[in-house]
């Protein structure tokens, strides 16, 4: 008995010493600061860095090298950009490797762990992990995202299909203070690397301890009630969702970001400030990010920003266009910067969504008519706006998924972009629109000139692309006018019905075309017929009832997740890809050239790797590591 029990402890304290020889990396680690908040641990207002740490910091290995403390790097943004600057900054549970863009790293979450039937995934968070203002951030907070924000119907009415399986719900469970699961009907399999780990989605947590103070489960209706009124506002959930306004509107909302808004967006000088409880380190154990601040200064347009970028007014800068390419390329040593290449997933620019659920029942009619939509499109002459707008970089594409990628089916990227007027007036003639007014133009089934209003979303070249489709179609006796729209103006437009055709990006990703733009019900980019998504969203309840093909659109986004055969998931994507070929909702355009999104990098700026095409919309990774020379 006795050796038996001496034996237990010598197993016991293998094991310790073991455990301890684990942890003397972690209590040996001296972790450094900027001397800005080192000044502010030494007033007092700040406790020391490894105190402000989580237990386990994510190390970041710098793109080129360790960088330098201090300093501010400028971007130019125009009011067009309105939730695009937390982009930069966002730190999502899960985030992409720089190296490897398709591979999902660990980061505010520490690892999660899928069961064996692959329907439930569990996270585990980051022990010690704090928001901005120094509160704990915990499995709490998670919590009240799922149970307050997502589940609550005032706050989110609508559910994005993306957070369904088998058209039930995702449901999330608390384990303790660093662990929950999500839960699913069916294996979702795909769901962290497209859902958690993308910067355009919500990040799954929100800070109770800020949030409560605002939300009728926690606050009194009286002191909720003198808070709205008191803010101007009419009712609880506009006074919450101003206040947890991930788009830095509120500039006193807590984040996990690396820059902190001081003010709220739309200022003339907007300044993030670094977040001194970030999470990250570099190999040397030095807390990012590198450098104090970044200004984020408003310009009256593109033009403006344009003009400024070239000057050398910027340290990194996100622009975009072939026609502006040789005047950026031509001013790189006078402003002293250097251009790096990016990518971006708006892989059609110029893309034709005509409401083909219109309110005005005679246009419906008319947009719905597959023909009618064909006549429009060969009635463009892609080529010629290719040779002008992208310099002949571009390339000729329908609404499908581009050149480069698995998924590639040139039967349905050509069709019907050949130049064809003639064939065009043919088709026009043919479902009976031969009648027209002293001015040429066709006439609607009731006698009124058939007029299409573009309301072109200025985004990319589409502003440039738009001013062709006028002459073109004048020539067909369709009647064009171009509306440029403000995207607040377009969203509502979208929602309400009111439009006669957007025009926008089309954004297929690189990843596979089961998401996105041509799942209805998944996000909130089927323009074409709003009311045949906010149907699917609402299982009936709302909206209009699709047709059979796009519920089997809605279908396959549902069961593509749980679907882990190879064959089968190709055939699947094949299925989505023929059904929009056949219907021919969205008018393609051109694709976006390589020369279509790049960024101005001054020389002064470190840590910029030559091509920034990995990094997609997700730029916080590299925004951390930034520093001037």
């Amino acid at each position: 008995m006795k050796s038996s029990n001496t034996r237990r402890l010598a197993v016991l304290g293998i094991v310790l010493l073991f455990s301890l020889l684990l942890c003397m990396p972690l209590w040996g680690q001296e972790y450094n600061e900027s001397p800005m908040l080192r000044e502010r641990v030494a007033a007092g207002e700040l406790p020391p860095v490894a105190e402000r740490l989580p237990l386990n910091p994510r190390v970041v290995t710098p793109v080129n090298e360790i960088g330098q403390y201090g300093g501010s790097w400028t971007h130019l943004v125009t009011m067009n950009e309105t939730g695009y600057t937390v982009i930069y900054f966002k730190e999502p549970l899960v985030t992409n490797d720089l190296r490897e863009y398709e591979t999902r790293v660990p980061n505010i979450a520490e690892s999660w762990e899928w069961s064996e039937d692959a329907a439930s995934v569990t996270f585990s968070l980051r022990e010690g992990l704090k928001w901005s203002d120094g509160a704990p951030f915990t499995t709490d907070d998670v919590m009240f995202w799922y149970e307050h924000i997502f589940s609550n119907e005032t706050l989110t009415p609508l559910v994005p299909g993306f957070y369904k399986s088998g058209d039930e719900t995702m449901k999330f469970d608390r384990i303790d203070d660093h662990r929950f699961t999500v839960s699913f009907a069916n294996a979702n399999v795909g769901w962290v690397a497209l859902r958690v780990g993308n910067a355009w989605n919500p990040v799954l947590f929100a800070p109770k301890h800020y949030l409560e103070t605002f939300h009728p489960t926690y606050a009194s209706k009286e002191t909720i009630d003198e808070q709205v009124k008191k803010e101007g506002f009419s009712a609880w959930s506009d006074l919450f969702l101003a206040k947890y306004d991930e788009r830095a509107g509120n500039s006193d909302l807590p984040v996990m970001n690396s820059y902190i808004p001081q003010q709220p967006w739309g200022s003339p000088v907007q300044v993030w400030e670094r977040n001194p409880y970030f999470w990250k380190v570099d190999t040397e154990g030095n807390q990012l990010p590198y450098m104090d601040r970044s200004e984020w200064v408003l310009m009256s347009d593109g033009e403006a920003r344009i003009l400024k970028s070239i000057a050398g007014d910027a340290d990194f800068q996100a622009l975009g266009g072939v026609d502006n390419y040789p005047l950026v390329v031509q001013n790189q040593a006078s402003g002293d910067y250097r251009v790096a290449f990016g990518y971006s997933d708006a892989t059609n620019d110029g893309a034709m969504f005509l409401n083909i659920l219109h309110n005005d029942p005679v246009q419906r009619e008319l947009f719905a008519n597959k023909d009618f939509r064909i006549a429009l499109s060969m009635g463009i002459n892609r080529d010629e706006i290719n040779q002008i707008i992208h310099k002949g970089f571009g390339q000729v594409l329908q609404a499908t998924m581009p050149e480069g990628t698995p998924w590639y089916r040139e039967e349905y990227a050509k069709a019907y972009t050949e130049y064809d007027p003639d064939g065009a007036n043919e088709i026009l003639d043919g479902i009976g629109l031969t009648a027209r007014d002293s001015e040429g133009y066709r006439l609607r089934s009731d006698g009124k000139r058939i007029q299409i209003a573009i309301n072109q979303w200025g985004w990319g070249n589409t502003a440039a692309i738009s001013e062709f489709i006028p002459g073109y179609w004048k020539d067909l006796g369709i009647q064009a006018i171009v509306r440029p729209i403000a995207v607040e103006l377009a969203v509502a437009k979208i929602k309400s019905g009111d439009y006669d055709l957007l025009m926008y990006a089309f954004s297929t990703g690189k990843t596979t075309p089961v998401g996105g733009y041509f799942i209805p019900g998944m996000g909130d980019e089927f323009f074409s017929a709003k009311p045949w998504e906010n149907w699917l969203k609402s299982g009936g309840e709302t909206g209009e009832e699709p047709p059979a093909h796009v519920k089997r659109l809605s279908e396959i986004g549902r069961i593509f997740p749980s679907t882990v055969e190879p064959a089968q998931r190709r055939a699947l994507e094949d299925e989505v890809l023929a059904i929009w070929a056949e219907n021919f909702w969205v008018i393609g355009m051109l694709g976006r050239p390589a020369l279509g999104s790049y960024y101005v990098v001054s020389n002064q700026l470190g840590n910029v790797p030559e091509s920034l095409a990995e990094v997609g919309t997700l730029r916080s990774p590299y925004v951390t590591q930034f520093f001037k020379n």
